[in-house]
């Protein structure tokens, strides 16, 4: 049975989820990221996204789901401000990972958009590339996240887009400090999540870049997915485990394992 705290701070973690953005980091260019997209709808910027091919984008299942209405949703590539705007692609359909859950704790944490249609690839916008079977999860490698982010935890406005490194914790790590959480959310080769840390917790993703892509040496291996606050050392930063759900990507869309 879990402890009444710990069921608070997963409640927290859970609300907290689509507000993560990059706190601490510094300012990247597109052309740095060309991945890297702004799901948007009337009111602006609300999750990140990464290309992983010219009709299809890769983004957190809290996010979006099928059951979306897709009426002002749009992806908007190619700009490294909010403000300057891009290219923008409307949505023809979403396919929300069949076992994500969020009841008592978040997994499969994944869902795919599909263009209306396709994006003209060039330097401000290119497909990130999915971890191949001999690309297993990096441990103990400083991973690269970018968002279009929080300065200040507090902070009301951003515009510019962000980007810091975050090392990659072993699973067994995950699950340590996630005590709470079923062991097999973090260790097997089935599980759905893993997590990053800094010492100080500082720099960190905070407050909308749920969606946005773990990256290392050009591969994605990870979704930004939840945490408890922006700066919480004690419980890692969550991103939903790219490697171990390539299945359902594979599946669904036209991308292919290289």
């Amino acid at each position: 049975m879990f402890k009444t705290s710990a069921i608070l701070i997963l409640l927290i973690s859970i609300c907290n989820a689509q507000h993560t953005r990059i706190i601490g980091g510094e300012n990247a260019d597109i052309t740095e990221v060309p991945w890297q997209v702004s799901l948007q709808n009337d009111y602006g910027h609300f999750c990140g996204g990464s290309i992983i091919s010219d009709r299809w984008i890769l983004t957190a299942g809290h996010c979006i789901s099928h059951k979306t209405d897709l009426t002002d949703k749009k992806v908007v590539v190619g700009m490294t401000k909010l403000s300057e705007g891009g290219v923008i692609h409307y949505m023809k359909r979403v396919i929300r990972h069949p076992l994500y859950f969020t009841m008592w704790i978040v997994s499969h944490d994944m869902s795919l958009i599909e263009l209306e249609e396709p994006i003209v690839f060039n330097k401000r916008a290119q497909p990130i590339r999915l971890p191949t079977d001999e690309e297993t999860l990096p441990v103990g490698k400083v991973a690269n996240i970018q968002g279009w982010g929080l300065t200040e935890e507090d902070q009301q406005d951003w515009d510019h887009l962000k980007k810091t490194t975050l090392p990659i914790r072993a699973p067994e790590d995950c699950a340590s400090a996630w005590w709470f959480f079923p062991k097999k959310v973090f260790i097997g080769p089935e599980a759905p999540n893993i997590c990053t840390e800094w010492e100080d917790a500082v720099p960190n993703t905070c407050n909308g870049d749920s969606g946005s892509a773990l990256t290392y040496n050009g591969v994605q291996y990870g979704i930004v997915s939840y945490g408890l606050g922006c700066v919480n050392p004690q419980y890692p930063k969550i991103f939903t485990h790219v490697y171990n759900l390539r299945d359902f990507i594979y599946e669904n869309t036209n991308v292919q394992n290289n």
